[in-house]
């Protein structure tokens, strides 16, 4: 009837705490209930709710899911109670935070793929670039989950639950929605099914080249278990091409 959740970080484990008693405070039905945390085992205990997204068949109908999930999460991007400071990254920091994020992981997880180092370098090319243009896009500061993906959402027949706010931050909005967009599959699609009123004010070309940085990255480490070292290239240079 219980989740026994084991951090090997002591900083995952404070910051999942931290989030899962804020979010306790706010009433959100779909964020996990810590029933106990104990802080020398690094183990939060949380009711089970289900299994998880990823092992069912949600591609056939992601779309639908993507809309459902964003606006289920708009309750979490409204929120406007502080959070401690050292959980806000905004702006050119979170921008920054990003780059330096996926820079290392091209490095580590292409490296190990054997991918050439041009090709490395050229993805952070493209990254920087992304990056710099950062300026030129409104900010729009609220608080998000920073890895919304099927992994971390579990579901019965009746409800879903959204898992693993170890990353939480208050940030910038570009930033949850380029990651939502790329796990579930949703680059190139419109936005225009949201029901939030700030929808309207995001630039979608600009979140959709952050989630292109975030498939290279992410597929990166899938090389040689589900995606070839041919096709991952053949993905790279048309990520390259599509700016």
């Amino acid at each position: 009837d219980t989740i026994i959740k084991s951090f090997h970080n002591k900083n995952d484990y404070s910051q999942e705490k931290y989030f899962l008693e804020f979010f306790q405070q706010e009433s959100l039905d779909f964020v996990p209930r810590m029933l106990s945390a104990d802080d020398f085992r690094l183990e939060i205990v949380t009711p089970y709710y289900g299994e998880c997204f990823d092992n069912t068949d949600w591609q056939s109908k992601k779309v639908e899911w993507f809309y459902h999930i964003a606006n289920l999460m708009e309750k979490v991007w409204a929120i406007n109670t502080p959070v401690d400071s050292k959980y806000t990254k905004l702006g050119r920091d979170a921008f920054e935070f990003i780059e330096k994020h996926l820079s290392d992981g091209y490095r580590d997880h292409m490296t190990k793929a054997g991918i050439k180092q041009s090709i490395i370098d050229q993805s952070n090319n493209w990254l920087k670039n992304i990056i710099s243009s950062a300026d030129s896009v409104p900010s729009m500061p609220r608080l998000i989950h920073f890895d919304l993906s099927p992994r971390n959402i579990v579901v019965t027949k009746e409800f879903l639950h959204i898992v693993d706010w170890s990353r939480a931050m208050y940030s910038e909005l570009s930033i949850e929605m380029a990651i939502m967009r790329e796990k579930f599959e949703m680059i190139g699609q419109p936005l225009d099914l949201i029901s939030w009123p700030n929808a309207s004010n995001l630039n979608i070309d600009f979140i959709d080249n952050i989630a292109k940085c975030f498939s290279i990255y992410r597929k990166a480490k899938k090389i040689g278990t589900t995606i070839s070292k041919s096709d991952y290239l053949n993905l790279v240079e048309t990520i390259f091409s599509s700016k």
